[in-house]
């Protein structure tokens, strides 16, 4: 079996096959993607046309962490493997067993969560990126060749050899002077380097706060703050977050008030 962080859109044909060698089972989902358990036959055959990336982890973070993502409490109550009921049942309060979590399940768990938030960062960046680039490939590809060539036109004006074709292509189809070409093409990459950079530091910055984060409860705050999954209750009244009644509170100057319509809740993106 792989274990496998993606896009659940191109997997949802595959779930529930009875094939042992089509085996595709959804293990958890938040937003578009999902941590998906694949046999490897189907693995390597379709994977050429997934059209995202993925992220491959192992079994162990993919089994604990889809059974207690986001879990701070010590003990939880588990399917009782011995009850003959499994785990996409409704479960009985009979057919479950206390499980105490120890420090290396705690460790899949949040490796789990920190490698799910990444995938979902890059997953929007690279939405972000294409956004920002407003063009086809084809065209971001000559980019690179315009910035050249406009460099080599304004040192050399065309003498010792040095050709411009495109610039030259460029000028004349858009009827302006090669020069003044030359400069709005140096501008225009000027301005989007400086874009693409402040996106490239902004990008870093996030995933570099997950990476950091080494524990479930540190992952819950960043989960809560970017994601707008709102940390589990317990936690919640430990933070100071939530009253004896489960409500969401937060103080302001001193005063303690609902929180019910924080903006920042409700599973969507908040960077």
């Amino acid at each position: 079996m792989k274990y496998i962080i993606t896009k659940t859109k191109p997997f949802e044909q595959y779930f529930g096959q009875s094939d042992p060698q089509f085996y595709c089972r959804d293990l958890y989902t938040l937003f578009d993607l999902s941590c998906i358990e694949i046999a490897e036959p189907l693995f390597d055959t379709i994977y050429p046309l997934i059209p995202a990336g993925f992220e491959e982890i192992s079994e162990d973070e993919a089994k604990y962490g889809s059974w207690f993502f986001s879990e701070i409490r010590e003990t939880v109550k588990i399917l009782d493997v011995n009850s003959g009921m499994d785990d996409t049942m409704a479960l009985p309060e009979t057919s479950k067993i206390l499980y105490t979590i120890p420090e290396n399940v705690k460790i899949f768990v949040r490796n789990f969560m920190y490698r799910f938030a990444k995938e979902i960062i890059e997953s929007e960046y690279n939405f972000r990126f294409k956004y920002l680039r407003d063009t086809s490939e084809l065209e971001q590809a000559s980019w690179s060749i315009q910035e050249h060539e406009a460099k080599e036109w304004l040192e050399f004006n065309g003498e010792n050899g040095h050709v411009t074709p495109f610039l030259d292509y460029l000028a004349l189809e858009q009827d302006i002077n090669k020069t003044e070409l030359a400069n709005k093409i140096l501008t225009n990459a000027e301005a989007w380097a400086d874009k693409l950079s402040k996106m490239l530091v902004e990008y870093k910055i996030l995933l570099k706060q997950f990476k950091n984060a080494n524990t479930i409860w540190d992952m819950n705050i960043l989960y809560e703050k970017y994601f707008g999954i709102m940390v589990p209750a317990k936690q919640a009244q430990e933070m100071g977050l939530q009253d004896e009644h489960g409500i969401r509170i937060v103080s302001i100057d001193g005063i303690v008030y609902e929180d019910r319509n924080n903006a920042a809740f409700g599973h969507k993106l908040n960077f």
